[in-house]
């Protein structure tokens, strides 16, 4: 890659690349640097172009920081292994740019736009919350959807375009910091799950001897004892362990595994031995339960996001109850005063 030092004191430097750098290739960028032992620190700013690495004040440190950042290819960068996707962590200066285009976007057509054309910009942009809310009403739901639509269009029929426009706002704005929390905790999740083990034991012909773990494969018996990691998906086909299966599925005590039951990779024997069969590749075991996890993510809710979720759907009814009660109050007081 193309750069040049703009900046440098002992332990950091600031190289510029000449343009700005796409979302995904100063993620990319930042995970290849940080996996370097010596780099303390990597930020990458995409829309200056630059990045900023923090390292062990030594030359041969400086030096490997400096072959790192030659060896970058900006074709490859995007040809990314999936687990390394699936692991990135999203970025708290993309979830700021994103609400800052979200906002300047809203007033500069509040200000700059004509009324007719706010008006039916704003009519537009409501189209997705009002058809959300039909398909609630057709299966005879009055929750969130419902109600945030009725606020919305309540603005269009008193002739306050602005007022519904600001209230989709902030419904987007929302969205947007829930999609960034969820997502952060995924990957945290996903990353967990992947710090594996790079060797393992495997018993073979009675003898026992350590292999890399890429090595392996189906039908292979490999053999975990306490205080170690299970690296792969498998059944025990011989001793007892207490296995703790937090990781995956939140139980707080470990569970005994004996022959005939299945383990699963990333949880950890707590106390015992035992020796497991293999039923496929690591990569396989371990993106096939990383990728039915993310798919499910929705069920993952702990019981307090679904409780304060039920409870929110609970009052929308008495939401439009109450709206109907005070509008009723001010009609009789203007036609009966």
């Amino acid at each position: 890659m193309n750069f040049a030092i703009v900046h440098e004191v002992p332990g950091r430097i600031r190289v510029s690349v000449g343009g700005k750098i796409p979302e995904s290739h100063a993620c990319a960028m930042e995970e290849r640097l940080l996996a370097l032992p010596a780099v303390n620190t990597c930020v990458a700013y995409p829309k200056a172009g630059s990045l900023a690495v923090t390292f062990n004040r030594t030359e041969q440190d400086r030096q490997t920081v400096i072959d790192e950042l030659e060896a970058l290819d900006p074709l490859t960068l995007t040809k990314t292994d999936s687990r390394e996707l699936l692991v990135r962590t999203p970025r708290f200066r993309h979830l700021f740019s994103q609400l800052a285009n979200m906002v300047l976007a809203h007033y500069a057509r509040r200000i700059m736009l004509p009324v007719p054309v706010k008006v039916a910009w704003t009519i537009w942009s409501a189209i997705p919350f009002m058809r959300t809310a039909l398909q609630s009403l057709r299966v005879g739901k009055l929750d969130v959807p419902v109600l945030d639509a009725a606020a919305i269009a309540m603005g269009l029929i008193q002739g306050k375009p602005a007022t519904s426009s600001s209230t989709m706002l902030l419904l987007h704005v929302g969205e947007a910091l829930e999609d960034y929390t969820q997502r952060r905790t995924e990957s945290g999740l996903i990353r967990s799950m992947l710090t594996l083990p790079e060797t393992v034991r495997v018993v073979r012909d009675d003898s026992e001897f350590e292999v890399e773990l890429s090595d392996l494969k189906a039908g292979d018996c490999v053999v975990v004892r306490t205080g170690h990691q299970i690296p792969i998906d498998g059944t025990v086909t011989k001793g007892e362990a207490a296995v703790n299966q937090s990781s995956l599925t939140g139980e707080s005590m470990p569970v005994v595994r004996v022959r005939g039951d299945s383990v699963y990779a990333g949880t950890v024997v707590e106390e015992g031995e035992v020796f497991i069969r293999i039923s496929g590749s690591p990569e396989e075991s371990k993106l096939r339960s990383i990728v039915t996890m993310v798919e499910q993510s929705e069920e993952l809710k702990s019981s307090d996001q679904r409780h304060i979720e039920q409870m929110a759907d609970k009052l929308v009814p008495w939401n439009f109850l109450l709206a109907g009660i005070v509008a009723a109050r001010g009609f009789c007081c203007r036609h009966y005063a």
